[in-house]
C-alpha cells in the first residue's frame, strides 16, 4: 500500500525518527541504554532498491 501510495502521488514525505548512537550508549541494563538507533543511512539504499529498481517508480519524487 505504501508503493501504491508514493507511485499515485498520493505520500509526499517519506521519514524516519532517527537518531543516532554510538555502541557505548547501549551499554548496560536495557533500562540504562539511551533510545535511538542507527537507520538513516540505509534510508536512500532502501528507496533505490524497493522503489525504483523492484516497482520501476521514477527517481523524480525521491529527488524531490
Amino acid at each position: 500500500m505504501l508503493w501504491q501510495g508514493i507511485a499515485y502521488g498520493h505520500v509526499d514525505i517519506i521519514g524516519t525518527d532517527h537518531i543516532h548512537r554510538d555502541n557505548t550508549s547501549k551499554a548496560g541494563s536495557v533500562w540504562d541504554a539511551l533510545p535511538g538507533c542507527p537507520g538513516l543511512e540505509t534510508m536512500l539504499p532502501v528507496m533505490l532498491t524497493e522503489w525504483h529498481h523492484k516497482r520501476g517508480i521514477s527517481l523524480k519524487p525521491i529527488a524531490r
